[in-house]
């Protein structure tokens, strides 16, 4: 079973343009500068304008979450909403009304080393790795606040009786296998909170 990031932290905030800033700062605050910080720092800053700007999260009451791993050789950020009936288009595709988005999502695509979306219309994930080693990032250190991703793997197993839970080292997918009566599916996603977020969606919907 492939090991996961040594750090993962996650937070929600409230999808106000004003917490884009917020999520800035708190991703600034969690690992050591450098390039390869600067550069996911900008990354989340786009992704989540995009939240709060073309999803659900942006409507009265909306909420986004934010994820960031960090492995030795990759910095990753998540950015997860609640929908909309418009499925995000690739860097170069803006929004409709708004070739905005596009030109941000090039960004992203320029400053990442691969990229992609999880989820459906009801929640998505938009996420993107930063190579942190190649973009002079330095040595992993004793970081405060994180979460514990194996922790939280077996826990989401123990909570969910025949689901296994596991890393995906090569893919960098956070995956589950449902038992028998949930179907028996591989769930696969870009955060330990994008999987929990998925799995309970699938249980509401076989109950």
């Amino acid at each position: 079973m492939a090991v996961p990031p040594a750090y993962w932290w996650s937070r929600e905030f409230a999808g106000q343009r004003a917490q884009v800033r917020e999520v800035r700062a708190w991703v600034k605050g969690l690992l050591p500068a450098c390039d390869a910080l600067e550069d996911l720092t900008l990354i989340a800053t786009e992704l989540t304008t995009n939240a709060v700007t073309h999803t659900r999260s942006g409507e009265a009451g909306g909420r986004f979450t934010v994820d960031i791993t960090w492995s030795a050789d990759c910095a990753r950020v998540v950015v997860g909403d609640q929908g909309s009936d418009e499925a995000p288009g690739g860097p170069g595709e803006g929004q409709p009304g708004d070739a905005e988005s596009g030109r941000g999502l090039l960004m992203v695509a320029a400053l990442s080393s691969a990229w992609g979306l999880a989820g459906n219309a009801a929640a998505r994930w938009v996420w993107a790795d930063v190579p942190w080693a190649s973009r002079g990032g330095p040595r992993l250190e004793t970081a405060s606040g994180n979460h514990d991703p194996e922790l939280a793997l077996a826990e989401l197993s123990r909570a969910r009786p025949g689901t296994t839970a596991w890393f995906d080292q090569q893919s960098g997918e956070w995956t589950a296998l449902l038992p028998q009566p949930e179907g028996g599916d591989t769930v696969r996603a870009p955060s330990p909170t994008a999987l929990i977020a998925m799995l309970a969606a699938r249980h509401l919907a076989v109950r």
